[in-house]
């Protein structure tokens, strides 16, 4: 399960944890804090392909990372990463004229910067019992109803 499909997936309740489990934003979780991961920055990116983007993050690799994070449509993709790498992403991609808009996101998801958070889930989840949901659950896909 990614981080963005579980608030979706806690009204199933299939878990039985308390919220301060480490899991809440509370003072002592052991959720990373932005701060944890850097300064980090999301770009949207319009007009270039997916193999311009990437090239575009390997030119700006010498500024910190950068990457391909969501691949919303054939020539959109939303890049990731240091804030001064993304921000030099932006100025090269707007210099050469493609549409860059800045992202507001509370977290780097979909990228490596997220890696510092995995010691933390694995220990979080290894500890929690996870049983059936008592909720239907409606896959987006195929709209099929499973418990």
């Amino acid at each position: 399960m990614s981080l963005g499909e579980y608030p979706r997936w806690w009204p199933a309740t299939p878990c039985r944890w308390p919220m301060r489990s480490g899991w809440s934003a509370s003072a002592d979780s052991s959720w990373p804090r932005r701060s944890a991961v850097a300064r980090w920055a999301w770009r949207a990116v319009s007009g270039l392909d997916a193999g311009a983007v990437e090239e575009l993050c390997a030119s700006v690799s010498h500024a910190g990372r950068c990457q391909p994070a969501l691949f919303n449509a054939p020539r959109q993709v939303t890049v990731a990463g240091d804030d001064d790498a993304v921000g030099l992403l932006a100025i090269l991609a707007e210099r050469s004229g493609e549409e860059v808009r800045r992202l507001q996101v509370s977290s780097a998801f979909h990228t490596s910067l997220m890696s510092p958070a995995a010691p933390q889930l694995d220990a979080l989840l290894a500890a929690t019992p996870i049983g059936a949901p008592r909720t239907p659950i409606v896959a987006n896909a195929t709209r099929r109803t499973g418990t």
